[in-house]
């Protein structure tokens, strides 16, 4: 059993690597600011997280990790957050995936994510 649409407030589109057009548009979604946790839970800059988005268990997302504690952005999708405009659109590396809940009541997927430079002003 998936999320309540009403806590999935926001949309998000997503890029596989290395292509050009989106995977998934409108996406709904949750994205969580969390930069302290993210630098204190992992030792190295590669795996560290600056946000984390809360989507449906059944979207096709996809990450860069390698094994434990390694990753490889090149092969991540990349998440886009529309802003006031296509060119304020905030994107951030999927760092991992991994799911809540599974089988149970609320299930979804937690994905931490890397921002990106933003456009400014955006945010």
């Amino acid at each position: 059993m998936s999320l309540p649409s009403s806590m999935l407030a926001q949309t998000c589109d997503i890029f596989r690597a290395g292509a050009g057009s989106a995977a998934a548009t409108n996406v709904p979604c949750q994205l969580v600011p969390d930069f302290n946790r993210g630098r204190q839970h992992f030792s190295g800059e590669v795996n560290a997280y600056t946000h984390y988005l809360i989507i449906d268990a059944a979207v096709d997302i996809r990450d860069g990790s390698t094994g434990i504690a390694t990753n490889n952005p090149a092969n991540a999708d990349t998440v886009k957050i529309p802003g006031n405009g296509a060119a304020s659109a905030v994107s951030y590396t999927v760092i991992y995936v991994e799911y809540h809940n599974r089988g149970a009541t609320g299930e979804h997927k937690r994905v931490y994510l890397n921002r990106g430079t933003p456009s400014w002003p955006t945010l």
